[in-house]
């Protein structure tokens, strides 16, 4: 369990506008650490993945009114789960000094004497106009900037927020929560004294694939919010500043913009593939289909590793094989020395990369990235009595191992890594997923698509893939997707995640 003390700690985080790259360094750094998330309402739900596993995800959110736990009853979850020993995440939209009653969570705390941190976020008010290309001050229109509550009724007798003074004031207003009371805010702002014809703006769902921008003046911005079906959350904004948004507008329509893709790949080996999809303006979610652990009986291995002196070749048709081999030669005390006599052969240019890593060079690449090609890739070497150590998953092809047995060669094939389904506790399923708004989703292996038949209910299934279509990492994954019913739109010609993308960019051009 992760404490400093018997006391636990509670770190009260910003979690950004909305985009999931916008989360801190030091907030991703804090979910790492966590026994325990609380996160509101407008939290990407893909921003808890960066928390353990077993960590427990509580929701406590607020949206419109609807029944659910009040500020309280937050408090006394966070104090009792940190009396326990938890490290605590509260996970807050936007930066929760800014509406996030951050400031009445973390006093709560000091009187029940719990370690706290408050970690800042990037607030809506900075990140959601900047992604509508308003800047909130800029010389000659704006010197000054005013956050504003427009939850408040601005008819009531009292109110906290001085509307007069604000309609007067020379700065860029920025009105949170105020959607649903826009007309009567922009009616009196005017009837206070600020001029009708002000450059205003509402931005809905800002930073996120789902934003959306409208623009006009003060005097009308209310009928085009109305207009365009304007829903929470959204940020109101008037000020001069807005009249330059036109300027500074970079919301380029890439060819995979607004796109929703899931990839099925443990995130550490998703990462070249996502941030090239997000570059192309992908909305990327990240969930695994499988889990790789090693063997539990490691003597098979061991006993390879022990004679690794014997062999000519060493095989790798994955990545995955090369990581859990040289973990496995590491726990032996080895490293790529051990190997200064050994030829390497991968299966293609991701594997040949993973080797890479590991200081060494292959010497034979398959030119078809299946065992085929790599049977192929041997056709013009003689391999009688050649030794060739191939470390696989345990439920990889034997293809090769017997091809090449009967060219001469022999053939130890045995399990570095095992290949299993997510728990159920484990799998987090976005919301577009179970809701069949998925745009893509992509199969890197043929065990991402036979895990996802056996965790994912047939009618939930029924659903996915009714909307969704279908990108398959490598012919092998192609065909096990179509032995599975399904109809693949896309196969790139080689396991490069850039091959990919660019595949997936061609398709949605052409259509």
């Amino acid at each position: 369990m992760n404490k400093l003390s018997e006391i636990g700690k509670v770190y009260i985080v910003g979690a950004g506008p909305g985009n999931p790259q916008l989360l801190t360094l030091k907030g991703q750094g804090c979910l790492t650490q966590a026994n325990s998330v609380f996160y509101d309402a407008l939290v990407d739900e893909r921003i808890l993945s960066y928390a353990p596993l077993d960590a427990q995800k509580i929701y406590v959110g607020k949206r419109g009114g609807r029944p659910s736990q009040s500020q309280e009853e937050i408090n006394e979850l966070m104090i009792k789960y940190a009396q326990e020993g938890h490290c605590v995440v509260r996970l807050k939209g936007g930066d929760p000094f800014v509406f996030g009653r951050g400031a009445e969570e973390g006093i709560a705390l000091q009187n029940a004497k719990i370690p706290f941190e408050i970690v800042p976020g990037v607030s809506a008010a900075m990140g959601v106009t900047a992604a509508a290309g308003i800047p909130l001050t800029h010389r000659g229109l704006a010197s000054a900037a005013v956050i504003v509550t427009g939850h408040e009724d601005p008819d009531k007798d009292t109110s906290d927020v001085e509307w007069p003074k604000l309609a007067k004031i020379d700065a860029t207003l920025v009105i949170f929560m105020g959607i649903q009371k826009i007309k009567t805010i922009c009616d009196l702002l005017i009837q206070e004294g600020k001029d009708p014809n002000t450059p205003a703006a509402v931005i809905q769902s800002g930073t996120t694939s789902t934003q959306r921008n409208v623009f006009g003046q003060l005097s009308d911005l209310s009928r085009l919010a109305t207009d365009s079906a304007i829903k929470s959350p959204a940020l109101i904004i008037v000020g001069p500043a807005v009249s330059i948004q036109q300027h500074l507008r970079f919301d380029i329509k890439y060819p995979l913009h607004g796109r929703r893709i899931m990839i099925t790949r443990p995130r550490e080996q998703a990462f070249d593939l996502a941030q090239e999809l997000i570059d192309f303006g992908a909305d990327v979610y990240n969930v695994p289909m499988i889990k790789l652990i090693s063997p539990s009986d490691l003597s098979p291995i061991k006993q390879a590793i022990s004679k690794l002196t014997t062999y000519d070749w060493l095989l790798f048709t994955s990545a995955n094989g090369v990581i859990f081999f040289f973990k496995h030669l590491n726990s032996q005390d080895l490293d790529a020395r051990a190997l200064n006599n050994i030829k390497i052969v991968t299966i293609g240019p991701a594997t040949s990369k993973a080797v890479s890593k590991f200081g060494l060079i292959t010497d034979l690449e398959a030119k078809q990235s299946n065992q085929e090609g790599i049977v192929a890739a041997f056709e013009s070497l003689s391999v009688t009595n050649a030794r060739i150590l191939f470390p696989s998953s345990d439920l990889g092809r034997s293809h090769v191992a017997e091809a090449l047995g009967q060219r001469g060669a022999i053939v130890d094939q045995v399990v570095a890594y095992k290949n299993i389904p997510p728990t159920e506790s484990e799998l987090i399923l976005p919301s577009p997923l179970k809701t069949g708004l998925m745009d893509w989703i992509i199969f890197t292996s043929p065990s991402t698509i036979q895990n996802m038949f056996k965790i994912v209910p047939q009618d939930l299934r029924k659903k996915i893939f009714a909307t969704a279509n279908i990108a398959c990492m490598g012919p092998t994954t192609g065909e096990t997707a179509i032995t599975h019913g399904l109809t693949v739109d896309v196969v790139p010609q080689n396991h490069k995640p850039h091959s990919l993308v660019q595949s997936l960019c061609n398709f949605e051009s052409s259509k």
